[in-house]
């Protein structure tokens, strides 16, 4: 309940109702007509609104306003090239074979300690090359295009057994 409360759509809502209510009280207050605050508002907000659409802009700075908003997207394109080149080379290395499947997954990389991790690691059908569904024991795999199943036996590799030759492959990549 107290989420509800928090919430600014609550809030919104609750302040649009008691906006009128809070100036009722405050005309009542000061002895004033009936929803006179309200009034002065509305008409405040209305000349603040002609006096927006009425000023006079002069064609320099109309000018000057596109160069620098252009000037800003091509320093935000470039700064986002740099931060892709400072990319680690690792992350070109998205998919590989571990015993007779072909395994996929991404790199995510969290804000809070900056480091990679192997994300949405999948086995993919030796028949079809279909990403598989396993259950939660990775004991059976099946694929949901040609139906095909397995399951453990000592047959397949699991997922953490893959995240380990994928962090070795790399670890033995670096030290060549």
């Amino acid at each position: 309940m107290k989420k509800i409360w928090k919430s600014p759509w609550t809030i919104a809502i609750v302040s649009a109702f008691l906006a009128p209510i809070a100036t009722i009280i405050i005309d009542a207050i000061m002895e004033k007509p009936f929803l006179s605050t309200l009034w002065i508002i509305i008409k405040t907000l209305w000349s603040w609104l002609g006096a927006f659409l009425t000023f006079e802009l002069k064609v320099w700075w109309v000018l000057l306003g596109i160069g620098g908003i252009a000037g800003v997207v091509i320093i935000v394109a470039i700064i986002r090239d740099i931060e892709e080149d400072k990319q680690p080379a690792f992350l070109s290395y998205k998919e590989d074979y571990f015993g007779s499947w072909k395994w996929s997954w991404v790199w995510k990389q969290y804000n809070h300690d900056k480091k990679w991790y192997i994300e949405s690691l999948k086995a993919h059908c030796p028949h079809c090359g279909t990403p598989m569904f396993s259950d939660d024991y990775e004991l059976n795999f099946r694929c949901p295009r040609c139906d095909y199943s397995t399951n453990y036996g000592g047959k397949h590799k699991r997922s953490y057994e893959v995240k380990a030759l994928i962090i070795d492959n790399l670890n033995r990549q670096n030290n060549t």
